[in-house]
């Protein structure tokens, strides 16, 4: 849900920062230029960062404890110390 949320509004804000240079553009208002350009990279660095969080957190805390779960890496590690 937090996932789907910090998507959605960095989309949109993204979406807004183009939409607000479109109408820089149209009024000749060129002083806005590199702050919407600023913001506008800002914003797709956020969201890489976003993606890139959340991929770690579904691969930490979601895959690899399923992962374990289903071949029993703990009782492996376990079996082999208790051999050793």
């Amino acid at each position: 849900m937090l996932f789907m949320t910090a998507i959605r509004q960095t989309v949109e804000t993204i979406d807004m920062v183009k939409d607000l240079l479109v109408l820089a553009r149209a009024d000749n208002t060129e002083v806005f230029y590199p702050c919407l350009n600023l913001k506008g990279a800002i914003m797709k660095r956020y969201l890489i960062t976003v993606l890139v969080y959340f991929l770690y957190e579904i691969v930490i805390n979601g895959i690899i404890p399923i992962f374990k779960q289903i071949f029993n890496w703990d009782n492996a590690e376990s079996d082999a110390n208790m051999n050793a």
